[in-house]
């Protein structure tokens, strides 16, 4: 990239100089390296995508996910977004350009920060027929804020929902048929 410059002249000398500059690049650039950034993003969140610098690149062509916008950065190597509550994760995409084209792309997936399924449930499994104050305690998973109970038919959460701990469970009598 370089200045053309053109100024008039007469008899009296030269008169002040016009430029624009010229993109002088024979080829179009590189593939851009690997995309840095979040994988996993939670609507409300914001964060920051990159590539190193290409060779021959004059500007940098980014394309993020709905629900995904671009709120700094555009046209550089790094840009600034923000996630709305229509973001359920896809493709970030960068290609560098110039003024001979644009390059393959280079693409990272990302998804919604979903919290990964509690890997256990302790508690009284059976004996719990007209049980009362029987607590149950669900596995810690990472960067959950809260925790959703539910019981089945015939039982009522007195308190716990919210935590992962179900600190009291008022228990029917169940009666079970057996066919013999």
């Amino acid at each position: 990239m370089g200045p053309l410059t053109v100024s008039a002249s007469n008899a009296c000398g030269s008169g002040p100089a016009s430029s624009v500059g010229i993109d002088i690049n024979y080829t179009i650039p590189v593939r851009p390296s690997s995309i840095s950034g979040p994988v996993k993003l939670c609507p409300g969140d914001a964060g920051t995508y990159s590539v190193l610098n290409v060779a021959r690149a004059s500007y940098y062509v980014w394309s993020v996910p709905t629900g995904m916008t671009i709120t700094g950065g555009s046209g550089t190597n790094v840009i600034n977004v923000s996630v709305d509550g229509s973001y359920t994760g896809g493709v970030v995409s960068c290609s560098a350009a110039n003024g001979c084209g644009v390059s393959p792309s280079r693409t990272r997936a990302v998804t919604i920060n979903s919290p990964a399924v509690p890997a256990s449930i302790s508690g009284q499994a059976s004996g719990v027929c007209g049980a009362s104050g029987v607590v149950y305690t669900a596995a810690v998973v990472p960067a959950a804020t809260g925790y959703t109970w539910s019981v089945p038919f015939g039982a009522t959460l007195m308190s716990g929902q919210g935590s992962k701990l179900s600190l009291l469970i008022l228990m029917a009598l169940i009666l079970v048929e057996t066919s013999q």
